[in-house]
């Protein structure tokens, strides 16, 4: 997964969460698009398929601008994207629903210490208190 912005949180926790069932996936997050940072061919090249989460449209390509970004700079048809545009953060379920198309995550009750901070889904039926909602996209 490709990220960058207001992303990190939910595709790293995505990640985590495939990983956890089973699933080969990794994440990188870009700090800059211009220039993009030296080497992103040579860790795409390992990858069967690219997908950035973008809070964007799909425009006129049917990709959102990062994806159409690297595809351009890279020629890399193996990109691909997963948008949206409704001004909310993503949320796990979201990305992973976008990534994997078809499966469904069950998602495993993990007690953490009372000092950890983890992104979760934060929708309204999965919050039990303010205390479990991580900010995102803080700039």
């Amino acid at each position: 997964l490709v990220g960058w912005g207001s992303t990190y949180g939910p595709i790293h926790d995505a990640v985590k969460q495939a990983l956890d069932h089973g699933e080969k996936i990794g994440a990188i997050h870009l700090r800059h698009l211009h220039p993009l940072p030296n080497g992103l061919e040579k860790i795409f090249a390992k990858f069967k398929r690219i997908v950035t989460v973008e809070m964007n449209d799909q425009g006129v390509y049917g990709f959102g601008q990062l994806a159409t970004i690297l595809r351009a700079r890279y020629c890399e048809p193996k990109i691909e994207s997963v948008t949206k545009t409704d001004g909310l953060t993503y949320r796990v379920r979201e990305i992973l629903e976008g990534v994997f198309k078809g499966q469904i995550f069950e998602k495993k009750v993990v007690k953490h210490a009372p000092h950890a901070l983890s992104h979760v889904d934060t929708a309204p039926e999965n919050v039990d208190s303010d205390k479990e909602v991580v900010p995102q996209g803080v700039g």
